[in-house]
């Protein structure tokens, strides 16, 4: 046998542990993003990026309507990258 097939027969016998770690870390790894992207803090770290944002606007000189408008947009579309991601979903 080759040692490029001895190589690829080594590899194969290693998938099923990395299998089983990958079906134990990465659902880990993904409730710890979702605690993170929902908590308190991420919340109040939230707030401060959409007020930033409209008061950015508002001194640019966008109408206080549309600078709220483009705001509950901004809003939108984090929440809506969030959920792209699946993180926002709670599953058991």
């Amino acid at each position: 046998m080759s040692d490029k097939t001895e190589e690829i027969q080594a590899a194969m016998k290693e998938m099923p542990a990395v299998f089983t770690m990958l079906s134990t870390e990465i659902p880990k790894l993904i409730e710890g993003i979702r605690k993170s992207a929902y908590s308190e803090e991420a919340g109040r770290e939230m707030g401060r990026a959409v007020a930033a944002f409209y008061n950015s606007l508002v001194e640019a000189g966008i109408p206080n309507d549309q600078a709220l408008a483009m705001a509950r947009e901004y809003l939108a579309n984090q929440n809506s990258f969030m959920k792209g991601l699946n993180i926002g979903s709670s599953k058991g």
